[in-house]
């Protein structure tokens, strides 16, 4: 077997992509901060199947009831989104109880 490895070009490749990566990174974030402080949207962090199943039809019904929310969901597990909120990087967890859990704790 041969080991790959990146051509020079690709190396400089990479290094350029990964910086363009983390300023789009950056400049998502800061627009996220900047429409976070002036109130324009509800940030959700939740797991990616309630993310991609429960959700979009959440949404649909608070809009009908509320009119258009700005809504921002971060899918993540279930550890980033603890961190997420304890940061401040979110306004809600949103998460689910298996009731044998739910029964064994409570």
């Amino acid at each position: 077997m041969y080991p790959i490895e990146l051509t020079s070009a690709g190396v400089a490749f990479k290094e350029i992509a990964e910086e363009t990566l983390r300023s789009l990174y950056r400049g998502r974030d800061e627009l996220g901060m900047i429409s976070a402080a002036n109130g324009e949207r509800i940030i959700v962090c939740t797991g990616q199947t309630l993310s991609r199943g429960f959700i979009p039809k959440w949404l649909v019904s608070i809009r009908e009831r509320l009119g258009e929310v700005g809504v921002s969901i971060i899918p993540d597990n279930l550890q980033e989104c603890i961190r997420a909120l304890i940061r401040g990087d979110c306004d809600f967890l949103l998460t689910y109880a298996h009731p044998y859990y739910t029964n064994a704790v409570g």
